[in-house]
This record gives C-alpha cells, structure tokens and sequence, in this order.
C-alpha cells in the first residue's frame, strides 16, 4: 500500500528526473550521465542522506530541488527509475 507521502516522494522523483533527463537528452549527454550514475552508485545513498541534511537551509535559499534530488538518491526505487530513464534516452538518441 503506497502512503501519501510516497506517493509524493515518487511524484518528485519522476518530477526531478524527467526534467534532468530531458535536459541531458537534448544535449546527448545520456550516456555519460549514466556512467557517472554507475560509477557514484555506492556513494548515492550517502549523497542522499547530505542532501536531507541540506534541504532546509537550501530551501531557505529558493533551492526546492535540493530535496526532490535528496529523495530520488536516498530510494532504491526511485534512483532505478532514474536509471532506467537515462538509459532510455541514451537509447533513443540517433548514432
């Protein structure tokens, strides 16, 4: 059963990481964003739980993305799904 709360966490997390896949999509940058998402795997959870940390002072500052990503890093699933979404842009680009 998915509680309000991860329901709006998943929300944020595809809100985050449409936008930043778009972003790469349209730059051809898929594929070393994914290398880098592959090579940093162990360190996201620990990227994650500082951006938890930082979100309220981020916030303060007008930075309201800071703990969208500090969610898409912290969840298994979310963080696959953001995986999965570069790869299929990665996949799609024209060789």
């Amino acid at each position: 059963m998915t509680t309000t709360r991860d329901a709006s966490h998943t929300e944020s997390a595809a809100e985050v990481g449409n936008g930043w896949v778009d972003w790469l999509a349209r730059r051809r940058l898929a594929l070393p964003a994914l290398l880098f998402l592959d090579a940093h795997a162990p360190l996201r959870f620990v990227a994650g739980q500082t951006l938890v940390v930082a979100a309220p002072v981020a916030g303060l500052l007008g930075l309201d993305a800071v703990q969208k990503w500090a969610d898409v890093l912290s969840d298994d699933q979310s963080f696959a799904d953001l995986r999965r979404a570069v790869t299929a842009a990665d996949q799609q680009q024209p060789s």
